[in-house]
């Protein structure tokens, strides 16, 4: 599971968070959207891989959001 918090005290719509495994020589890309997130609201995403996370290096973002 990965955690996004709005830590501002406006909202956020389309909140786009992307997840990135390298393992095993391979790279696995996943991506979620959020379609609200209030001022000071915390989410929890979970991202499914084939390869387990532990045994790589994982990476989660937020590349974008816009306001309401």
């Amino acid at each position: 599971p990965a955690q996004v918090r709005n830590t501002g005290d406006r909202a956020a719509t389309n909140v786009e968070v992307s997840a990135e495994l390298a393992a095993s020589g391979d790279v696995e890309t996943a991506e979620q959207t959020i379609d609200f997130l209030g001022g000071d609201e915390t989410v929890t995403l979970v991202f499914l891989f084939a390869a387990d996370p532990a045994d790589g290096e994982l990476t989660i973002a937020v590349t974008s959001f816009t306001d309401p």
